[in-house]
Parts: structure tokens; sequence; C-alpha cells
């Protein structure tokens, strides 16, 4: 993976490059898991550092689309490791962090697929922060199994009852 990261600070170089991978599975066509990690560079007003993401995310697809598309939600806890002078402890720092995002994973033919994804990293350090982070990459399928399609989940049958009356009783006439 590569991208941008945005640190939503005021200093005109908050936005650095980002370089990533990732390692998951799609348990079926509306359920993924993947483990990811980003490394970036952090510039603030007093110094910049590296910062290194690692995330276990769950990958959500709430869609009934082919396997060859795949738009996605992401929800992930994990952690993020800032270098000095950015930690503010002397030495680096592991917090903890949580990330959501939006994608698309597409197949390139049967063993490649491409990838589009905004994150949104909230980070638990002496200040909490928010970045953003805009990726796009390339991957590589292994295995024998063509991805599983999105399950198809029919409505549920409509059921007519009719009640009719009973016919009226017959008339005597006396």
């Amino acid at each position: 993976q590569g991208g941008i990261t945005d640190h939503r600070t005021k200093n005109p170089d908050h936005q650095q490059r980002a370089i990533g991978f990732g390692v998951g599975t799609w348990v079926n066509g509306h359920l993924g898991l993947e483990g990811s990690g980003v490394l970036t560079h952090v510039n603030y007003g007093h110094g910049s550092a590296k910062e290194a993401h690692a995330t276990a995310s769950l990958l959500i697809n709430p869609f009934r689309t082919p396997a060859a598309l795949r738009p996605f939600l992401r929800l992930g806890l994990g952690s993020t490791t800032i270098g000095t002078p950015i930690s503010g402890t002397g030495s680096a720092t592991t917090r903890l962090s949580g990330v959501v995002g939006l994608g698309v994973q597409a197949l390139l033919g049967d063993q490649m697929f491409c990838s589009l994804e905004g994150r949104l990293v909230q980070i638990e350090s002496q200040v909490s922060r928010k970045e953003g982070q805009a990726l796009a990459g390339i991957g590589v399928r292994w295995g024998n199994r063509k991805p599983a399609p999105a399950a198809y989940i029919p409505a549920p049958p409509v059921v007519e009852v009719r009640v009719e009356a009973p016919p009226p009783p017959p008339q005597v006439i006396v």
C-alpha cells in the first residue's frame, strides 16, 4: 500500500507519504479479517518523528456485490508507535489507536487485486489526536479458491390468507 497521511496540524508539512502492508482473508462475501501496518512521518512545530501503525481490523461488506468488486467498512483496533520528540516522553512510545475506514477491493484477474481506502485514525497519546489516511494498494491472492460471492438472502415469502364467510343458513318459509 502507498498513500498520504494528514496529521491535521497547522504545519505546512502536515501531509506526508505513507507506506504499508496488509494480510487478510474474506471469511465469506460479507465479513473479512485483516492485519495491517502503515509507516509514515509526522511533522509538528516542535519537531518531526516516525510513526508506525499496527492494526487488527474487521472488514464488513454490507452489500450483495459480485466477488470481483467488494466495497467495505473497516473497524480496527491497534497500536501506534510515535518517535521522539513528538512522543513527549524522551523516547519512542506506543499508544492505543482506533481505526475506521471506507474502501473498495477489485479483482484484477484470478490472482491480483487492487484497493482504494480512506481511514480515520484516533491516537490516544498525551493529547488525543486524529489523522486521516488515503491509501491505494495492489496485492496478490494465494490459494486455490476463488473468493466467495456475497450470499443471496431471499425475502421472506408472502403468505396470502383468505377468510370467507360461511354460506348463510337455509331459510325456511312457512
